[in-house]
């Protein structure tokens, strides 16, 4: 693994299908890999979570597609940090008024 630059921090977050038992038992050794290699010291440049989703399986991602929480997921996450994902489109991230890859056809 390549060092990251001092003070870099990221956080991972694994969401996983917890009717997917493959799934969960791969996102259980990332989530280790990850404590392992941040060292526990409190101060890591690494931290990794993993959200469960009850009731679904390998198919989550399309799963929450459909229902619209894969597009809330990412609006958040790629959102400035200091815009709230309730203004709306700031420029950067992804507009809220966007609604998917629907007329693409590699969907």
């Amino acid at each position: 693994v390549r060092e990251a630059p001092a003070g870099v921090r990221t956080l991972l977050e694994v969401h996983v299908g917890e009717d997917a038992p493959g799934d969960v038992a791969e996102a259980e050794l990332l989530l280790e890999a990850v404590r392992e290699r941040a060292g526990g010291s409190g101060e890591e440049d690494i931290r990794c979570e993993m959200t469960r989703h009850a009731g679904r399986d390998h198919n989550l991602v399309t799963d929450m597609r459909d229902t619209g929480e894969l597009h809330e997921l990412l609006c958040r996450v790629l959102a400035p940090p200091s815009t709230a994902a309730s203004e709306g489109d700031s420029g950067e991230g992804i507009p809220h008024e966007f609604v998917g890859f629907a007329e693409c056809s590699d969907f």
